[in-house]
């Protein structure tokens, strides 16, 4: 038996409500007392059973690190009372391996009891180019499926300029081209496969750009989620943050998702509590319920509510105003000033009164668990 198999976790209690904070990038907190109390301390005077951890992939094997995170984990079971701590984890398998091996290496105490998935592979398979220097005279290329598209910069271009020409000349690819911000305004160039969550594309790229593939297929999602359940032994519970906004997955990936995912994660992102709203309810629910019952299970789940709050929504019921204290989130804005105003029991007494009385088909295959919050940063802001 491997190692991994045979590690013994320290193990989720069951049969309690389960109300779940994502904490937002953990590396700069750890071996920090003061800030990693503050975040441990909010999660329990907000009723938070568990947290679940960003950031980890700065943390794994350093050594110094590592022992930061395992003290951090030790008190936030023993001394905060929490019942689960997850890492949350992006593109493939790899941080799933450093998380096992994390593990594998630490007292039962210390180690993660929830491994969760996240990469939004319903915003199809994508790859972002981010110009890094801007030099007159350099011939930049990018090449997608064995085509090579180039741009020769001029004395005075900038980052965004160049990420600018780029864009234009790889719009003959057929693939899906806009601009994004990373480390300046408008240098990088997103590049997407948008004809199905299982396509992509082969690519490479010149000197003065930086690569980074930020969404993977579905195949790859599902299958880092098939390979962790075979290695994850008594480590603790997967679990998988999902969205459908677009309905461009249906019941043949809901069952596989329920073969793998011990609890459905499902994005209720709305301006209030709303268990209905259709990328939630008949996009998520409808298909996850079904796939259970294809494949004989009852399978646990939540919904995620996020506290982002970027820009005023004056057309809203009740209308929302400017942010405040100040703005937080990436680029929407969902709960954060109905929490705000009515706070986080209200929101899950709302939520779960419209799901008690929804008769959503094959209802008896699903098992609500909890809440999920998204995230520390936010919600700490506007519910202090």
């Amino acid at each position: 038996m491997s190692m991994l198999l045979a590690n013994n976790g320290f193990t989720p209690r069951t049969g309690y409500t389960r109300q779940v904070l994502k904490v937002n990038n953990i590396a700069p907190i750890l071996g920090d007392t003061a800030a990693e109390n503050t975040r441990l301390a909010y999660a329990v005077s907000q009723g938070f059973t568990g947290i679940q951890l960003y950031g980890l992939y700065g943390v794994f094997g350093i050594p110094s690190a590592e022992a930061d995170l395992a003290a951090f984990i030790n008190k936030a079971y023993t001394v905060y009372g929490l019942k689960t701590v997850g890492c949350i984890m992006g593109i493939g398998n790899a941080g799933f391996i450093d998380a096992l091996a994390y593990n594998a290496s630490v007292p039962a105490t210390s180690r993660f009891n929830d491994f969760n998935k996240e990469n939004e592979f319903w915003n199809y398979f994508t790859v972002y180019f981010t110009v890094t220097s801007a030099v007159g005279g350099f011939t930049y290329t990018i090449t997608l499926n064995g085509t090579t598209y180039s741009y020769t910069a001029g004395g005075g271009d900038t980052r965004a300029d160049i990420a600018a020409a780029l864009a234009a000349a790889c719009a003959p690819s057929g693939l899906t081209i806009s601009i994004r911000s990373v480390n300046v305004p408008n240098d990088t160039v997103r590049i997407r496969n948008t004809t199905s969550i299982y396509a992509s594309f082969t690519w490479s790229n010149s000197a003065n750009i930086a690569d980074e593939n930020i969404v993977e297929t579905y195949t790859d999602w599902i299958n880092s989620l098939i390979w962790l359940k075979a290695n994850i032994g008594s480590n603790g519970i997967i679990t998988a943050y999902v969205a459908n906004p677009s309905n461009n997955w249906g019941v043949t990936e809901a069952e596989q998702m329920c073969t793998n995912i011990d609890i459905y994660e499902g994005t209720n992102y709305t301006l209030v509590p709303d268990e209905g709203q259709n990328a939630y309810r008949n996009r998520q629910l409808v298909y996850i319920a079904q796939g259970a019952k294809n494949i004989g299970k009852v399978q646990k789940h939540y919904p995620i509510f996020s506290a982002e709050w970027i820009l005023p929504v004056p057309g809203a019921t009740p209308p929302i105003p400017a942010p405040s204290p100040a703005a937080c989130g990436d680029d929407v804005t969902f709960m954060g000033y109905y929490l705000q105003t009515n706070g986080i029991a209200a929101a899950n007494s709302d939520w779960l009164g419209q799901y008690t009385a929804d008769a959503i088909p094959n209802k008896s295959s699903l098992q609500w668990v909890g809440y999920n919050y998204f995230s520390y940063n936010c919600l700490s802001l506007y519910v202090p």
